[in-house]
């Protein structure tokens, strides 16, 4: 008792910290392929498919249709130009104010470089950015595509490592005393109390560390 470590403690515990969701989860196809592609926007994922063979993206990836398709992000620069009367709101993002966020009166926002005022006009560079899919794999030949998920892991390391702490902190408190030649009353009890602090912190680190396991099931 007295080798196991905290952290590892948390770690058997975080096996089972993880969620999966298949298409029986949602109330059609596509609710499930929408939930799908709005939680691994933007996120590094694991591709599984019905023959094991496994790779990971770092590309942005995306159901559409009836296959798993990679987004190649590239960016788009082309001038423009546009009335103030059309402009609602500007947010500059740079200290000499060229670049901007403008957004228009109907709402729609263009990230602007090099802007340029000019009478009643502003003249910029509109920068985009676009997205080239390439198939990867039609969704029947795709068994699961999974990602990770370290800020959701944190909060449930800290809630695990402070009752992990404590069990801990009893364990070689008791250890000591009974180990000790003499009676060192309260040895357990200070274990005790620095446990769950302890606990709180190699947990939120351990939590942040291993993260919460998201996976879709496209052919359980």
């Amino acid at each position: 008792m007295k080798r196991i470590s905290l952290f590892a403690l948390i770690s058997l515990i975080f096996i089972g910290c993880s969620s999966t969701y298949t298409i029986k989860d949602f109330s059609s196809k596509e609710k499930f392929y929408n939930d799908f592609n709005n939680s691994v926007k933007d996120r590094n994922v694991e591709i599984t498919f019905t023959n094991d063979s496994s790779f990971a993206s770092n590309n942005r990836v995306a159901v559409i249709g009836d296959s798993l398709y990679s987004l190649i992000q590239y960016v788009v620069k082309a001038n423009a130009k546009i009335s103030l009367s059309q402009l609602k709101e500007i947010n500059y993002t740079d200290n000499r104010n060229t670049s901007a966020m403008l957004t228009l009166k109907d709402g729609e926002k263009l990230q602007a470089e090099n802007i340029q005022p000019e009478n009643d006009t502003l003249t910029f560079i509109e920068v985009s950015t676009l997205y080239a899919p390439a198939a990867l794999a039609p969704l029947d030949k795709l068994k699961t595509v999974s990602y990770k998920n370290r800020l959701w892991g944190m909060p449930e390391g800290f809630l695990i490592g402070i009752p992990s702490g404590l069990i801990l902190g009893i364990m070689i408190g008791t250890s000591i005393e009974s180990s000790s030649s003499s009676n060192q009353s309260g040895t357990p009890s200070l274990f005790e109390f620095y446990g769950p602090y302890m606990g709180a912190v190699v947990g939120t680190f351990a939590g942040w560390l291993i993260g919460r396991t998201y996976t879709y099931k496209f052919n359980p």
